[in-house]
């Protein structure tokens, strides 16, 4: 289970129980039933903010901004076009990319939090689909796992289905 960060540290919870019998009416509040009873396990997981730009150099401002406000630890930018690496840098995050070439269009963009320890995959994709693959090592995660790993998939709309059958 995942935490909110300013939530604390805390024992097993009852889980409420909602249940209706008719369609279209109101549920009930049903009563909290023992057995339901979970222990609940903290762990500081990557939030992770995905989003369809079309072309990232006429919306940097909003990106960032969203990017600020959210606090996402993990951004990952589908259709980013051509960027110029050096102007779409943002404080406490490293820039993951993978541009298209010789065609317009398409391109991914990764912002991972320094302190997950990013790394990129040098994974190479079927013809005709764009992906990109880091590697993130979290502080703080569940069963003893020692990074999570993480691929961005652009599917264009010109590529054959074909290409992903095999």
């Amino acid at each position: 289970l995942f935490r909110n960060r300013s939530a604390k540290k805390r024992g097993p919870h009852n889980i409420p129980v909602i249940t209706t019998t008719k369609r279209n009416t109101k549920p009930q509040q049903a009563k909290e039933y023992k057995h339901f009873e979970v222990p609940r396990i903290w762990y500081d997981l990557p939030s992770l903010l995905l989003s369809n730009v079309t072309s990232l150099n006429n919306k940097l401002d909003e990106v960032f901004t969203t990017i600020k406000s959210t606090n996402a630890d993990f951004v990952a930018i589908t259709e980013a076009w051509q960027i110029v690496p050096e102007l779409c840098n943002i404080t406490d995050y490293e820039l993951f990319h993978r541009l298209r070439t010789g065609k317009r269009g398409g391109g991914l963009v990764f912002y991972c939090r320094s302190h997950l320890h990013p790394t990129l995959l040098p994974v190479e994709p079927p013809d005709g689909v764009e992906t990109l693959w880091v590697r993130l090592s979290p502080p703080s995660h569940p069963r003893h796992a020692a990074s999570v790993l993480i691929c961005l998939v652009y599917h264009p709309p010109s590529c054959c289905l074909r290409h992903l059958a095999g």
